[in-house]
């Protein structure tokens, strides 16, 4: 039958396609049908392209004065496209997946729920998504674990994710925006517990961390804490500084260890705190675009070294910066033989050594 307009292809469609395969598949019937059909418009023309035709749509549907159920129902679908975003048919299903799971094992503990978020995650390739909708981990975790969260925390949430798709955020951005959500809210063990991860994807779920907040210098600073065991089985913590005190222990321990430097203000840190509190090591480095960072240099304090702190701050550091979506660390020839050791090498194009985070090693 020859359609005219956008309603009448999309009736027809119902009519003429969906109904009759429902009819003879009864087991395909699904209630959220004109979802799928909305879904398939903006997959096919995009979410720009795609949300102006269904737009379209409702002024025609409206003008006719017929078809209100399907009005209500797309007027509802467009605002959560406002809201959230598209919602692509990986995002959808892994989702759909993992709810299925937790009906299945309801009494899951916090590992075993992000364990196998990340597995689906990782099964519906769901990073490849983030380029083309960017906020997509959000989103998942938004539908998912936070789906039953307060109203408030569920809202903040909400905006986060209509920052990060409105706007080009950089990952310090995100981080503290999500930081607000912490300091705004009082969360529950669990939504703490998956916050930090959404905050910080590289953190298993076996990893040990919490939040930090502290003033330094009159601003309120967010971050991750992540314990970490030295070859000896004792706790030492890696984070960012919370105060210029502790930077100036940093440099101090620099030049403890005849390695004089100067500390610049692009300079960012990352340091090593022991049990008691003491900064006993960090590296500084500097962005140099939005896809390289700088390690200047990193250093132990004497009588911690030889016990894989600096090998836990590198690796730290280099997760950091993959959730930051960077992908090389350049550093100087200084000490080669120590950055061989995590896959750093000397390229033609690069000064000093170069690391791809992508490749292992």
């Amino acid at each position: 039958k020859k359609s005219r307009g956008l309603s009448s292809l999309i009736l027809n469609f119902m009519a003429q396609f969906v109904k009759p395969l429902e009819h003879a598949y009864p087991f395909i019937k699904h209630s959220d049908k004109w979802f799928f059909i909305f879904n398939g418009i903006l997959d096919a023309l995009g979410e720009e392209k795609g949300t102006a035709r269904l737009q379209e749509l409702l002024i025609e549907l409206r003008e006719r004065q017929k078809h209100f159920h399907l009005q209500d129902y797309l007027q509802k679908y467009l605002r959560e496209i406002d809201e959230k975003g598209f919602t692509p048919k990986n995002l959808y299903f892994a989702e759909k997946r993992f709810k299925r799971w937790s009906e299945l094992n309801a009494g899951a503990d916090f590992s075993a729920q992000l364990f196998t978020l990340n597995e689906l995650y990782e099964t519906y390739r769901l990073t490849e998504l983030e380029n083309r909708y960017p906020g997509t981990r959000i989103r998942y975790f938004l539908d998912t674990i936070f789906s039953d969260s307060q109203p408030e925390v569920r809202q903040k949430l909400t905006e986060i994710l209509r920052s990060v798709r409105q706007n080009n955020l950089t990952y310090e951005d995100r981080l503290k925006l999500f930081s607000e959500v912490r300091n705004k809210f009082k969360l529950s063990e669990r939504e703490e517990f998956f916050l930090s991860r959404l905050s910080y994807p590289h953190l298993q779920p076996e990893a040990s961390a919490g939040w930090l907040s502290a003033h330094g210098s009159g601003i309120q600073q967010n971050d991750v804490v992540v314990t970490l065991e030295d070859y000896d089985g004792a706790h030492y913590h890696v984070r960012k500084p919370i105060s210029p005190k502790e930077i100036s222990r940093l440099h101090k321990i620099f030049l403890e260890a005849n390695l004089p430097v100067v500390f610049k203000p692009e300079h960012r840190y990352l340091i090593a705190v022991s049990e008691r509190g003491f900064v006993i090591g960090g590296l500084f480095y500097r962005i140099l675009d939005e896809r390289t960072v700088h390690i200047e240099k990193i250093v132990v304090t004497g009588k911690y070294r030889r016990k894989g702190i600096s090998e836990g701050l590198m690796r730290e550091f280099f997760s950091r910066m993959q959730d930051g979506k960077f992908r090389y660390v350049t550093t100087g020839f200084f000490r080669p033989e120590y950055f061989y050791r995590f896959g750093f090498k000397i390229e033609r194009k690069y000064a000093g050594l170069v690391k791809d985070l992508e490749e292992r090693g």
